[in-house]
């Protein structure tokens, strides 16, 4: 499990810059080839800029989002294994209270 977890952790970085650099190349290829005017094609790189940087920001607040539940996770499985911990302290306390209780008994008869 933690093996594919792993592998999807640089899924989505890998995606992302796929994906920008697949823009790039695109939108080159189609400035070279452009049987448009220069105004059009001007026009036409801004928007297709404009959804890219959509694009990229939507997948940024993804990969924050991600991240920021994965620590919460952390926080709380470190929570939970320190009240575990208390807990298991906490039983061999007792245990030894009980050990030397009997201990002392056992010496003073």
């Amino acid at each position: 499990m933690r093996n594919v977890q792993h592998r999807s952790n640089y899924f989505l970085p890998g995606l992302i810059v796929g994906a920008l650099l697949g823009g790039v190349v695109g939108g080159l290829l189609a400035l070279w080839f452009a049987p448009q005017s220069g105004k059009q094609t001007q026009k036409l790189v801004r928007e297709q800029g404009e959804a890219l940087k959509h694009q990229a920001d939507k997948a940024a607040s993804h990969v924050v989002e991600q991240i920021e539940d994965s620590a919460a996770q952390a926080v709380n499985q470190v929570e939970t294994l320190r009240h575990e911990g208390e807990q298991v302290l906490n039983d061999r306390v007792e245990r030894i209270n009980q050990a030397t209780s009997s201990v002392k008994k056992a010496v003073s008869n």
